[in-house]
């Protein structure tokens, strides 16, 4: 393998191929907003604070989701009752403020990221020069 003289060194590193494609990892702030923020489906039911009321509540509404048939139409289950149940899992989150306490707490545990982080390496700051 060949040496390479400083000067090619700093003449590959200026080059656009040079310039790595690692991408900082993802803000804590980011997957906490992501993964406490659903609003449907199965993250829904994973993130929402259950109780014993809603539990049952949530049987309840999927056999009327999936078991029934309507005698008219021939459609399976029922919007209604899928997009109630969905609003008391999100209304269940918000209850007594225990899931933005959810949130916040599992933000303390992902840790505090420095300035540095957010601020772009390659923009340059205006400084005021002081001539004396």
């Amino acid at each position: 393998m060949a040496k390479k003289s400083p000067m090619d060194l700093l003449n590959e590193a200026d080059s656009p191929s040079a310039v790595s494609d690692k991408k900082k990892p993802e803000a804590p702030i980011s997957v906490v907003l992501r993964n406490f923020m659903s609003k449907t489906g199965e993250d829904l039911e994973l993130t929402t604070r259950m109780n014993g009321p809603a539990v049952k509540a949530a049987q309840v509404s999927f056999i009327f989701e999936t078991m029934l048939v309507d005698p008219v139409s021939g459609d399976s289950g029922s919007p209604f009752i899928h997009n109630m149940m969905e609003q008391i899992e999100r209304l269940l989150i918000s209850y007594d403020g225990l899931g933005r306490k959810d949130q916040i707490d599992a933000l303390s545990a992902g840790g505090k990221l420095p300035d540095a982080y957010y601020q772009d390496g390659n923009t340059k700051r205006n400084f005021l020069e002081v001539h004396e």
